[in-house]
């Protein structure tokens, strides 16, 4: 299997694919190139402006053989969707603007962006949308209230998150599919009860983007099976659990499914 795929993101979107090339080498992928444009917290609105005006806002950073070790700085994203034949171009939204993961307003400017991108990718590129997890109950940033808002209930905030999914970004016909990363995160944490961020937000190094990357290469390739997924990071108890809670979100993406 060959995949192209570009992320045009932040942080968050760092997190989910960081570990991806490990996990698509292990599942039989071994022609592949992941690339992300990365803007810290950018927002599907800043985003926007960005490729509006052309600004060369971005890091953009590459893996053609399972190392990242590519970086290019001050980079503009026009350059980079003629770059390749992309398969996937992946979006999320961020909160670097102020804009909140739980505002609808963060998600209604999508269908501009992906109409920015369209005319410089291939013609049969897909769409997909990564859906972010909640912060962690003792979330405290007083620039980015989300959590706080639900009294650190991580299940109500996913919820708010899903419901704008559901009803301004899984309806939009340019999205061919939704990486539910932020309920197998959560699956995960209910099933564990792990802190799975190395901050507040943003996911650990080990557990957290292991989690986010089997998630977002199950969707991206189709898979149905967990166990097509050989890479194991982890001691093997936490492994199975890791892969237990993304076969879940695949099976529920909009729900939390706790463990029996």
């Amino acid at each position: 299997m060959t995949m192209k795929i570009l992320a045009i993101g932040n942080s968050f979107a760092e997190d989910t694919f960081w570990l991806s090339p490990e996990v698509a080498l292990s599942m039989g992928v071994e022609d592949f190139t992941f690339a992300h444009l990365y803007c810290g917290g950018c927002s599907i609105n800043q985003h926007l402006l960005h490729a509006r005006e052309n600004r060369a806002a971005y890091l953009y950073q590459k893996n053609c053989g399972g190392i990242w070790e590519e970086n290019r700085y001050d980079v503009t994203m026009r350059p980079v969707l003629e770059e390749e034949q992309w398969d996937w171009i992946i979006l999320s939204t961020g909160t670097g603007d102020g804009s909140r993961w739980t505002e609808v307003e963060s998600y209604k400017n999508l269908a501009q962006l992906i109409a920015c991108v369209k005319p410089y990718v291939p013609e049969q590129v897909r769409f997909a949308f990564n859906v972010t997890w909640a912060g962690e109950a003792t979330f405290e940033r007083y620039e980015q209230p989300d959590l706080q808002k639900f009294a650190g209930d991580q299940i109500a905030m996913m919820d708010a998150i899903n419901a704008i999914v559901r009803e301004y970004v899984a309806v939009l016909p340019e999205i061919a599919t939704i990486i539910p990363t932020g309920i197998a995160v959560q699956n995960l944490r209910a099933a564990c009860g792990l802190c799975l961020c190395r901050d507040d937000y943003h996911l650990s190094y080990d557990v957290g983007r292991y989690a986010a990357a089997s998630t977002a290469m199950m969707v991206l390739t189709g898979c149905e099976d967990v166990e097509r997924i050989t890479y194991t990071p982890l001691e093997a108890g936490l492994n199975k659990q890791v892969l237990e809670a993304v076969a879940n979100a695949l099976k529920t993406p909009y729900s939390v499914t706790w463990p029996k």
